[in-house]
């Protein structure tokens, strides 16, 4: 999973997420805790031009970025081909850091999917 600063200059978008380019992390650096923290998402065929399964360098805007990335709510159709998606009527699937996985729904409140989203955000997510 990848949250980006909305507006970024293209090229510039680092990221907040528990996968950015060129950078490691541990689970000591997941700090918004490991329960809380979204590291995989589902992504449905449907856009088979954009499930490229990594990252590569100038990507900040591009299909390949990441499977997908966290700026509107799981089946959105406004960028489908950047959005965690399925083929499930209510939402999509999310491994999180502490190895759960949940059906994360598409009506989820946006702040809170998006602190569902960064590493070490800071933000208390409560019941979703």
């Amino acid at each position: 999973v990848r949250m980006i600063d909305a507006g970024c200059p293209m090229g510039a978008c680092v990221g907040n997420g528990s996968f950015v380019l060129q950078k490691a992390f541990r689970f000591r650096d997941l700090t918004d805790g490991l329960s809380t923290t979204l590291i995989v998402g589902e992504r449905n065929s449907k856009y088979s031009p954009s499930t490229w399964l990594g990252v590569f360098a100038g990507a900040a805007h591009a299909p390949g970025r990441i499977v997908a990335v966290a700026e509107n709510p799981p089946n959105s159709d406004i960028t489908p081909a950047f959005t965690f998606s399925s083929y499930h009527t209510s939402g999509t699937h999310f491994l999180s850091g502490d190895g759960s996985v949940r059906l994360i729904s598409e009506n989820i409140d946006q702040g809170t999917y998006h602190a569902l989203c960064t590493r070490s955000g800071g933000e208390v997510v409560g019941e979703y």
